[in-house]
């Protein structure tokens, strides 16, 4: 009977580890900025090269010890690319059949179902184009609203101050105890979608109506970097889409 408990336990010990990777591998970049090659299997490694996000990568082998970044826990690839080859962190990675995106926003990574902004795009390299979100949560006065607009080629109209003006930023109120308003620093294409990338900071005691024109002289000390992307609802008028934030 002892000798079949030991036996048991090791059988079932084996089914319970994880499956490993089948080297070599073909994966691509999973997140929106681009990831960094490095040197050796470490963030404080050298950089070898950065990709872009869709970038195929090949991976040859992994290390042994897992670790946790950006939220994310896994091992490195050692991987084969066209600019050259090094570590990569595989939870970065993706499979060359999966239809997500990974956004890394404040040291976290976000993962959403990836999205077609073609309209948009097309839309923006012609001229600017204006962008208004609602989100009203019925009954509760928690949500965004406010205008915004996407200038060509990445730019945006931009300033370093936080004050609230409903045809330029974003505000989301949480009620009853804080909003937070998101400023357009810049946006840019990721296959067919757009990533906005805003400053955004919580506001106290500060409410949609509360928040027109409120002045905060410079940045807020609680400031924060924020990748977003956008769903078009629907087309107001030529050149300007209703849209909500897509998680």
């Amino acid at each position: 009977m002892k000798k079949f408990s030991i036996m048991f336990l090791l059988a079932a010990t084996y089914a319970c580890k994880p499956a490993s990777e089948k080297f070599p591998i073909t994966k691509k970049v999973a997140v929106s900025s681009g990831v960094a090659v490095r040197k050796d299997a470490s963030t404080k490694s050298a950089i070898v090269t950065n990709l872009p996000y869709g970038t195929d990568v090949t991976a040859t082998l992994e290390n042994l010890q897992a670790e946790t970044l950006l939220g994310l826990t896994g091992k490195w690839f050692k991987v084969t690319t066209s600019k050259g080859d090094g570590w990569v962190f595989s939870p970065l990675l993706k499979n060359i059949d999966e239809a997500h995106v990974l956004l890394v926003s404040n040291g976290l990574t976000r993962k959403i179902t990836t999205i077609d902004n073609s309209d948009l795009i097309s839309a923006v390299s012609a001229s600017s184009i204006k962008l208004t979100m609602k989100e009203k949560s019925t009954g509760t006065g928690e949500g965004c609203q406010g205008t915004f607009e996407l200038l060509p080629n990445g730019m945006a109209d931009y300033s370093n101050k936080f004050i609230f003006e409903d045809t330029k930023d974003i505000v989301c109120s949480y009620m009853p105890t804080y909003s937070e308003i998101y400023k357009l620093r810049r946006w840019e294409t990721v296959g067919k979608m757009i990533v906005l990338i805003f400053d955004t900071a919580r506001i106290d005691e500060c409410h949609v109506e509360k928040c027109m024109g409120l002045p905060k002289d410079e940045m807020s000390s609680n400031r924060r970097d924020e990748r977003l992307i956008v769903k078009v609802t629907r087309t107001i008028e030529p050149g300007h889409f209703e849209v909500e934030f897509h998680y």
